[in-house]
């Protein structure tokens, strides 16, 4: 779990709970072991907490007119 966050790019989008990728790495010595452990007893059970299934939604801007709603896509931050 470690070396995951370790390989994070630090321009990665905060997220749904604004986290810094950078502060995610100054403590991931900390936050390491218990987020494995949560991470194989979801797996396990087969369940996934609603709120990790909850994100924030921005729009980007494609091409043509900026004023046409249609001209915009949706990402999942």
């Amino acid at each position: 779990v470690q070396l995951e966050i370790m390989s994070i790019p630090n321009h990665k989008a905060c997220g749904l709970y604004s986290c810094p990728t950078q502060l995610l790495k100054c403590v991931s010595h900390i936050i390491s072991h218990p987020l494995a452990l949560l991470l194989n007893m979801s797996v396990a059970q087969g369940t996934h907490p609603d709120k990790l299934k909850m994100s924030k939604i921005a729009p980007v801007f494609k091409a043509d007119d900026e004023l046409d709603p249609n001209n915009y896509r949706p990402i999942s931050l």
